[in-house]
């Protein structure tokens, strides 16, 4: 993962579907960083905003990583705020068979959806 402007992240995943996420066919990915509203007040040392909690829009910073999935392919969807897909992610197939995509600010958004593009009986 590249350096992000306060140089940490988290990253997580969450099967969507009951399974264990090694065994999942629908997978949330969030990756986020600084996250704050518009004008926060805060301190000298950045451990309280006090009553100054700011406005609209919350902005958040895009994490970039490039994320690769062990067998079977891959769609790659970002989200909007709603969960409602906004678009597909580029998906590579590297030579070992996984599926490679790269996130980051350029989508616009902390949420990921992934799904298996083909049914378990056709993954390699």
């Amino acid at each position: 993962m590249p350096t992000t402007e306060s140089n940490w992240a988290s990253i997580a995943l969450a099967a969507l579907d009951g399974k264990p996420i090694a065994e999942s066919d629908k997978v949330l990915l969030v990756a986020v960083g600084r996250v704050e509203n518009t004008n926060m007040g805060w301190n000298e040392d950045r451990t309280s905003v006090s009553n100054r909690w700011g406005t609209e829009p919350t902005v958040a910073e895009g994490i970039p990583a490039t994320i690769k999935l062990k067998s079977g392919s891959w769609r790659v969807q970002s989200l909007d705020g709603s969960g409602a897909p906004k678009g597909d992610l580029p998906c590579q197939r590297s030579d070992e068979g996984e599926t490679v995509f790269s996130i980051g600010a350029q989508y616009k958004t902390l949420w990921y959806l992934i799904t298996i593009f083909l049914p378990e009986s056709h993954r390699l």
